[in-house]
């Protein structure tokens, strides 16, 4: 990610640093079109563009303009799209910085003398995912396998893409790059905005909004054909006022990570009946009695029986959080063994078997007495390693500096091996890891700054140098404000992170 790329001669009236900032506003109507305000309606706008607390990357505006012409008459702001452009002096050229639309307030109008003033408050696609998350209902959850981190091609199976559908996001609203680390299984239980952003951790990855109000997926060490990132410059001489201070909240020298793993195992059996009264015979072998007018609850067709799988391990049984490749009636009637007490093998038989993915329904039919010695279903499982861990430290560091913990919050892990920075493959969750600590080891600074230049092509999340005549220091823009005022013109705070060790 880097900054916004201006035009030439755009850049030259900023460069002159005495031109004016411009700020024009372009409103969808009804129709789709866009109306373009007069270059003096907007009195003020704050447009903040920031790192969110979870790891994403969001923008809120907040302006107040005047409607002179009356050309919005008519027109409910609520959900509305807004185009925000950006000039310098007479140039004649713009960025269309901002591309957002109107929250479920909508046009906030007010007449004062013979004008009509407009307040509105702006979203981006992440603020929106963020803001409407809470409002909703999740109580509907939703499990997903056989899917891969991120991968635009192939959408019904990129966990991206799913998670974003959640929240109304579409397929053609997303441009990410392809993250092809394979997962057998999720389940999405929450706020989509929460997922995502833990896909994003998970990947290492940037998750931000769009100019065309996408959402856009980017930057991951593990995407396919990474290239590397692109680095803009920021000269230290922008601005009037420059702060450092250390960076110290985010230093840690032992990272533990535990989450709950999910695996695929081989088919194996998933249930079988064991349900009292059993007799046992002199090897120990059980056998189920069965008679024609019993009272088993499998016999009770009123109402299916449920047949719960699960995985049997030595001391420990696992419930199935999923399985596939299910025996059909035909294949488990095959297995079926049924000794009639006048001999033979008929007498019962399944009447109803509908599977599902962690269970079967059916009912047994018996109109001869006699003893059941098996009946069971065989399939393919997906179960849950809770409490899988992986901790790696510092010990030289902490024997300096105290120990200081980093806690990993993510949750969608690969079992797929991954080639890491130094070309040497780990799992992915040792990698994630790796790099954390690799990250937490960093004497970082954080460097705020003030200036009243045309500093509107910075975008958050980017990727920067910070220079003067004397030093270079790489860092990432956190949190970008922009303070417009038509009386005094356009003030931008800007607060960065240093990325390598001082």
């Amino acid at each position: 990610m880097a900054f916004f790329t201006l035009d030439p001669a755009l850049q030259e009236s900023l460069d002159q640093k005495t031109d004016p900032i411009l700020i024009i506003l372009e409103i969808a109507d009804d129709s789709g079109s866009f109306i373009r305000l007069p270059g003096d309606a907007l009195e003020k706008g704050l447009f903040h563009s920031y790192k969110d607390s979870l790891g994403g990357y969001c923008v809120l505006a907040k302006i107040s303009f005047s409607d002179k012409n009356n050309l919005l008459a008519g027109l409910s702001g609520q959900n509305r799209c807004f185009r925000i452009l950006f000039s310098s002096g007479d140039c004649g050229l713009f960025l269309q910085r901002f591309t957002l639309q109107a929250n479920d307030k909508g046009f906030i109008r007010t007449r004062r003398g013979g004008e009509t003033q407009i307040d509105v408050t702006l979203e981006d696609a992440p603020s929106r995912i963020k803001r409407l998350g809470p409002l909703r209902n999740w109580e509907e959850k939703q499990t997903l396998t056989d899917l891969v981190m991120s991968d635009k091609s192939l959408p019904e199976s990129s966990l991206l893409h799913l998670i974003a559908a959640r929240a109304g996001i579409l397929s053609s609203e997303i441009d990410c790059s392809e993250v092809s680390l394979p997962l057998v299984y999720a389940r999405l239980t929450g706020n989509p905005w929460e997922e995502l952003c833990a896909l994003a951790s998970s990947c290492r990855a940037l998750i931000e909004g769009g100019i065309d109000f996408k959402l856009l997926f980017s930057s991951s060490p593990y995407e396919e054909d990474q290239a590397p990132e692109e680095i803009s410059t920021l000269s230290r001489d922008l601005f009037y006022q420059l702060s450092e201070e250390d960076a110290g909240e985010l230093r840690s020298n032992s990272v533990r990570l535990k989450w709950n793993r999910p695996e695929r195992l081989e088919e194996q059996v998933l249930w079988e009946y064991e349900e009292p009264p059993v007799v046992f015979d002199a090897g120990m072998s059980p056998s189920y009695p069965f008679l024609p007018a019993g009272d088993r609850p499998i016999q009770d067709e009123s109402v299916p029986y449920e047949a719960l799988f699960e995985v049997r391990e030595e001391y420990k049984r696992l419930p199935v959080l999923w399985a596939d490749q299910i025996q059909n009636q035909a294949a488990v009637e095959a297995e079926l063994v049924f000794e009639a007490d006048a001999g033979g093998s008929a007498g019962l038989s399944i009447t109803d078997y509908r599977s599902e993915s962690q269970k079967a329904l059916l009912n047994l039919s018996c109109s001869q007495a006699g003893s059941l010695k098996n009946l069971s279903i065989q399939g393919r499982p997906i179960v849950m390693r809770a409490g899988t861990a992986c901790y790696l430290s510092d010990e030289e560091d902490i024997a300096l500096h105290g120990l200081k913990i980093r806690l990993g919050e993510s949750r969608f892990f690969s079992d797929a091996p991954v080639t890491g920075e130094d070309n040497i493959i780990r799992s992915h969750p040792e990698d994630w890891v790796r790099q954390e600590l690799s990250d937490g080891l960093k004497n970082r600074k954080r460097y705020r700054g003030k200036s009243e230049l045309g500093l509107f092509y910075v975008k958050a999340g980017a990727l920067c140098n910070l220079t003067d005549d004397d030093e270079s220091v790489l860092c990432r823009v956190e949190d970008l404000l922009l303070d417009y005022h038509k009386s005094r013109g356009l003030e931008c705070q800007i607060t960065l992170l240093e990325e390598t060790n001082g």
